[in-house]
């Protein structure tokens, strides 16, 4: 078999009914796919029963978080290569067959595809601030798309032989990020590298009305980057130091506070959720 598909998933049955069956849609048909379902409380098992004309497994476990999922559905693939994808992910219908593309361009590579917003979705000025080129996804940040490096190691839309994957995901992170960050570091020290395709092209179908929903997770995010740097002290620099708020920054938002009209213009917001992810971040920590 040619590729498996790894979804962990946890009460989002009805995005991951609209994933199952865009992957049914794929230009290529050697793969099957993996639902790892994390706890959900939902009718996920059931919606994945619904979904025809895929080759799919289900497994379900006790909440455990997306690493746990993810190691899961490793064992189970039987794909020479393995994809990772969120259950909020749609995408193209080219998008399986431009991964395998770049793979066979690029050995000992794992390819990360282009994360967007649906065309149809109304994207708000948060939602525009935090991806493609923000705190989210930071393809601006890309410097070489032959080697974006193991910052770019997003399971939004990746893919690497399995033969990689000796090397599982770390099961102590809690909470929300950097477990892949971490594999993608000591993927790098081992000799892979990570190359773009713009081309494999796929949707992140997650609205954020409400701001605070996206900066509290910044809280949870810095303990799991305080374990993160606990074992590779090397970044602690790039990882806490870069990311704690100034003392400049808290007094700005003290001025944000006593003058909330400042939040009205675009720029001003924009500083406004910068400075506050900062100091989720602190509280974090």
């Amino acid at each position: 078999m040619k590729a498996s598909i790894i979804i962990p998933t946890r009460n989002r049955a009805e995005t991951l009914k609209k994933c199952l069956n865009s992957l049914k849609e794929q230009t290529v048909k050697d793969f099957e796919v993996i639902i790892v379902d994390d706890g959900s409380e939902d009718n996920t098992k059931e919606v994945v029963s619904e979904v025809r004309g895929l080759k799919k497994k289900y497994v379900y476990q006790e909440h455990s978080q997306q690493g746990v999922a993810r190691n899961n559905g490793i064992k189970l693939a039987k794909g020479k290569f393995v994809f990772f994808i969120g259950d909020d992910i749609i995408p193209e219908n080219n998008w399986l067959e431009q991964h395998l593309k770049t793979h066979d361009e690029n050995k000992n590579a794992a390819v990360l595809g282009l994360t967007l917003w649906p065309k149809e979705m109304e994207v708000n000025d948060f939602m525009n601030y935090i991806a493609p080129n923000g705190p989210q996804f930071n393809y601006g940040g890309i410097k070489n798309n032959k080697n974006c490096s193991w910052r770019f190691f997003w399971t939004s839309n990746i893919s690497l032989e399995k033969k990689w994957l000796k090397e599982n995901f770390d099961e102590n992170f809690r909470g929300w990020g950097y477990e892949d960050l971490d594999l993608g570091y000591r993927l790098e020290k081992k000799g892979l590298v990570i190359v773009l395709n713009n081309e494999a092209r796929a949707y992140h179908y997650h609205s954020y009305n409400d701001p605070e929903e996206f900066l509290r997770k910044q809280e949870n995010a810095a303990k799991s980057a305080l374990y993160f740097v606990g074992k590779f002290p090397e970044l602690k620099e790039e990882i806490i130091e870069k990311n704690k708020l100034k003392n400049w920054q808290a007094l700005s938002l003290t001025v944000y506070g006593m003058l909330p009209f400042l939040k009205s213009g675009k720029k001003l917001k924009i500083i406004y959720w910068k400075l506050k992810r900062r100091d989720y971040f602190n509280k974090g920590l």
